[in-house]
């Protein structure tokens, strides 16, 4: 019966609880107070009259793409199976373009070039918003 009437009782909150255990109530959460908020208009430095952030700013981060040749699709088996000399048959033809390709998603298209001993792609075609639809599997990886 005890069990009971713990169960149907309320649950007490925390500054409650503090009460009777004789500490001082919790100060209230930042949340709660409407003083501490940060203005709006200031940067995390505290300068409320900076000018908004500018695409710019993003220019010096460094992302990673990939010129992708070609595609296959192959068995577990198949994969396996691969040795040195192997030969992998992809999907694209001799002269068909090289996709860029940054976060899995299509940028441009272009011809692989070699500048001072090293491949490079010259971009001939930039894509279209949507442009991933266009890529053998879809989406994006």
């Amino acid at each position: 019966m005890a069990d009971t009437a713990t169960q149907e009782m309320a649950p007490q909150s925390r500054a409650d609880a503090a009460e009777e255990e004789g500490a001082p109530p919790a100060a209230p959460a930042p949340s709660d107070t409407e003083d501490e908020r940060p203005d709006e208009t200031s940067l995390p430095d505290g300068e409320p009259d900076s000018p908004p952030l500018s695409i710019e700013f993003l220019g010096d981060i460094e992302i990673e793409a990939a010129v992708e040749l070609g595609r296959a699709t192959l068995t577990i088996g198949e994969v396996l199976g691969l040795n040195p000399g192997s030969v992998v048959h992809l999907d694209k033809m001799l002269g068909d373009p090289a996709e860029l390709v940054v976060s899995g998603r299509l940028i441009a298209r272009g011809e692989v070039v070699v500048v001072d001993d090293r491949f490079g792609l010259r971009v001939t075609e930039l894509a279209s918003r949507g442009a991933d639809s266009d890529r053998p599997g879809g989406a994006p990886r």
